[in-house]
């Protein structure tokens, strides 16, 4: 796919027309729930290029839009589906093989989160690299993408995972291995033994969410620092059932410790993640949040860690504008 500066050249060039008339099969990107999810199509464009459509709801159950703008982890779960359907269909990695996801960066305008008229139709223009084999099968990739809607350029990623197979997943999860997922996966009873009792919220606004179903943060004595609320059973964020803490629900307290810490109205545009290791369902987590100083473009710099028994499973540093104020 050609383009010039930050302008996406006829999309519609590269791709038969009807891109977001559908999702893509659910399967492709590890979800149960046909609603939750955003990708529509995906196209080879070139040697290990891909071009993905997705579509934004304008509204959606968990990923809100508020004060005129999407849910910025919209955008962050729209990578992660984008790089489970290139490795199922790009690289033939079986739909039974787990993804572990190893990092995540990505940064996006307010323009490309402004909420319009109608559901946010999206292009993302995608390249992979450092792609390592052994034989024919895909051991794991990174990919860049450049996200545009109506034409225009208006974020960025770059993702990283590796993809084993069953037989290897367990032997790297050991007992933890399919826990609480059930023998059918989809049927499974979840891993809510595993997760104990939920520890109170903290209240909703002070997190920027609106009910306290959707707030994963459990206040503690040490300012910066809170419990993570792991409810098996949310609709969203536990999908289906997992036998660890899934790498959104880690990066939704990180965002949530990262507003407790900005105070007003942040709106998160860019993130730098890497994940470490699993976070155990049956392990208590740790979620730190520390403002830096203000960037010359006026965002502020949040840095974040979840850790399990003192060892960090991820970190990074969100960036945050400071009251979207719309």
């Amino acid at each position: 796919m050609r383009h010039s500066s930050n302008t996406l050249v006829d999309p519609a060039a590269a791709a038969p027309s009807g891109l977001f008339e559908q999702p893509v099969p659910r399967s492709l990107v590890h979800r149960a729930s046909v609603s939750e999810v955003f990708l529509t199509s995906i196209h080879p464009d070139g040697p290990d290029r891909f071009l993905i459509s997705a579509q934004w709801p304008r509204q959606h159950s968990f990923y809100r839009s508020r004060h005129g703008f999407h849910d910025p982890l919209i955008f962050a779960e729209t990578i992660r589906q984008a790089g489970l359907i290139i490795g199922h269909t790009g690289y033939q990695v079986p739909l039974a093989n787990p993804f572990i996801l190893n990092g995540m960066e990505f940064d996006i305008t307010p323009e490309g989160l402004a909420r319009g008229a109608a559901p946010a139709h999206l292009m993302l223009e995608t390249r992979c690299e450092n792609i390592q084999r052994r034989g024919e099968r895909l051991l794991g990739l990174e990919y860049r993408i450049d996200l545009y809607r109506d034409m225009v350029q208006v974020g960025s990623a770059h993702c990283g995972f590796t993809c084993v197979s069953p037989s290897v997943y367990r032997r790297l999860r050991g007992q933890a291995a399919g826990a609480g997922t059930g023998a059918g996966g989809d049927t499974g009873a979840g891993p809510a033994s595993l997760c104990g009792e939920l520890p109170p919220p903290v209240a909703p606004e002070l997190v920027g969410q609106e009910s306290a179903g959707d707030v994963v943060l459990s206040a503690t004595d040490r300012p910066g620092s809170w419990l993570l609320r792991c409810d098996p059973d949310h609709p969203v964020l536990f999908d289906h059932p997992v036998d660890h803490v899934p790498g959104m629900v880690v990066l939704e307290a990180m965002r949530q410790a990262a507003f407790a810490r900005s105070g007003g109205r942040p709106l998160l545009v860019g993130c730098a993640m890497e994940f470490l290791r699993y976070a155990e369902l049956g392990l208590p987590t740790e979620i730190h949040a520390a403002p830096e100083p203000a960037r010359a473009d006026g965002t502020v710099p949040v840095r974040v860690a979840a850790a399990q028994n003192g060892d960090i499973v991820a970190q990074g540093v969100l960036r945050v504008r400071p009251d979207s104020g719309a």
